[in-house]
């Protein structure tokens, strides 16, 4: 499997307007044993992101504002 897409394509940024957010595909990392699937959503304060559910409540957290915290 390749990595996730490193930008957003108009149609994405369009669906995650509408529905909150893109399933962008399943990635694998290098380094990582196993796929997970990928989204691209939107922060108020730092824009569009891209990332993978986390944690055991699986949250798909804004990289800006976790460095942040």
């Amino acid at each position: 499997m390749s990595e996730p897409p490193v930008t957003l394509t108009f149609q994405q940024k369009r669906l995650i307007n509408i529905r909150g957010k893109a399933y962008l595909g399943n990635y694998m990392k290098p380094g990582w044993s196993g796929t997970l699937p990928f989204y691209g959503l939107h922060c108020k304060k730092h824009g569009y992101y891209i990332t993978y559910p986390q944690g055991h409540r699986q949250i798909l957290p804004c990289p800006m504002c976790q460095q942040e915290e």
